[in-house]
């Protein structure tokens, strides 16, 4: 047998028992479908930022306001309380919100990786034992 006989005789037991062709359509439709979830989470991420920051900034002129017109230090001393316990509040569950959209898109991209690596795996023992 010569090299070149060699060479494509290994090259058949690859394709034989890994078939490249295969690989590929699942692995073009997991960075397919991880690349839409990604998309997505380049528009949600700023999109809900955003609103939470012209919500903050909202309420944080209605607070100075508030200070603007407050004549007593006593209520002053009120209407700022109330305002940093509303802030820490308001950051606090947008943090919450942020890290709980993170890991919803993060598991939403590993399942579509897992689930076409399943899909390939199935398709291969499919193969594997036609072959057989």
């Amino acid at each position: 047998m010569t090299k070149q006989q060699q060479k494509h005789g290994n090259l058949d037991i690859v394709k034989k028992y890994f078939p490249l062709s295969a690989l590929n359509g699942s692995l073009v439709r997991a960075v397919e479908r991880s690349s839409e979830i990604m998309a997505k989470s380049a528009q949600t991420l700023p999109k809900e930022m955003g609103e939470f920051i012209g919500r903050r900034v909202h309420k944080d002129a209605s607070f100075y306001g508030q200070c603007a017109n407050c004549e007593d230090f006593g209520k002053f001393i009120e209407i700022q309380q109330n305002w940093w316990k509303q802030a820490s509040e308001d950051y606090a569950k947008q943090a919450n919100q942020i890290i709980s959209l993170s890991q919803s898109l993060a598991t939403e991209v590993s399942d579509a990786v897992i689930q076409s690596a399943e899909e390939e795996m199935a398709a291969l023992e499919k193969e594997v034992q036609g072959q057989e």
